[in-house]
């Protein structure tokens, strides 16, 4: 019993590939953003040995996260010894984020930068770092008294 066989074949054409230039490699920069503008914390300080805070970020150019997902803002909290943190995030207006403060990042007196980046969270984790970010404001976390 022969058997016949069907070949189908797709020929693709690219008019850009045309004159048999190589394609261009890919970009791993992110379009321009939009760059957030961080004014005020509240509260700006905690005593040391604090339960987790809720702290309202003031400023403009905040972004919510679209759908599908897309730049938003978030925030990050900096530690002298280079150590970031994500803070729970939350999208208020484009004024106005809150965020949620860890216990754990409250044990210690210390200093602390807390700073506002418009991109994508899992490419900051990832280590990307060209997303527009807000110039960073202080909190202190200082000694009970």
């Amino acid at each position: 019993m022969a058997m016949k066989s069907k070949c189908l074949v797709v020929l693709l054409f690219c008019a850009s590939c045309a004159d048999n230039s190589q394609p261009a490699a890919p970009s791993l920069s992110t379009p321009p953003g939009i760059t957030p503008s961080l004014s005020s914390l509240s509260p700006a300080t905690a005593i040391a040995g604090s339960d987790d805070i809720t702290m309202t970020i003031t400023g403009s150019a905040f972004q919510a996260n679209p759908w599908p997902p897309g730049p938003s803002s978030f925030a990050m909290w900096s530690e002298s010894n280079g150590g970031e943190t994500f803070l729970s995030t939350r999208f208020v207006s484009d004024t106005q984020l809150t965020v949620i403060v860890p216990a754990k990042l409250l044990k210690d007196p210390k200093f602390a930068q807390v700073f506002v980046v418009n991109g994508d969270w899992m490419g900051w984790s990832d280590g990307y770092r060209g997303y527009p970010q807000s110039t960073a404001v202080s909190f202190a976390v200082v000694a009970s008294r």
